[in-house]
């Protein structure tokens, strides 16, 4: 169960988790411009799983040392390489894992812009400038 999802700068102030031993997994939305305030809110054995880098940045210095004496564990999400199989495990994943919980507690997706099909295609350049925050959505 992830403590936190990066946003935008982390302020260790705002997460309790922080001050009480760190967070035990982070998920980076948005690159390197957060990737070491990030790695320093890491519990021991911490997890960072880096999904893009919508800031642009996307190369940064890493404490070699750190990660090893924490032990973290540092993963890249990318959906250059995936196969039918693994559409096909991750949809069956987000059914079990996901949606349950999405109409709980207000648990909802941010929804950046919306665009009717037949604007499909500015849909398309909005979200390869990646200057989205939140969901792109196409409605028929």
């Amino acid at each position: 169960e992830a403590d936190g999802i990066i946003l935008g700068p982390v302020d260790h102030n705002a997460y309790p988790s922080v001050s009480n031993g760190g967070i035990n997994l982070i998920v980076n939305c948005l690159g390197g411009s957060v990737f070491n305030d990030a790695m320093n809110a890491l519990s021991f054995k911490g997890i960072i799983v880096n999904v893009g880098y919508m800031d642009g940045i996307d190369t940064v210095p890493i404490n070699i040392r750190k990660v090893h004496a924490q032990r973290y564990s540092i993963h890249g999400i990318s959906n250059a390489f995936v196969t039918k199989d693994d559409i096909i495990q991750t949809v069956e994943g987000f059914k079990r894992d996901i949606l349950p919980y999405l109409d709980k507690d207000n648990n909802r997706p941010i929804i950046d812009k919306v665009f009717h099909f037949d604007e499909i295609d500015q849909g398309r350049e909005y979200m390869m400038s990646n200057s989205q925050i939140g969901k792109i959505v196409i409605t028929l």
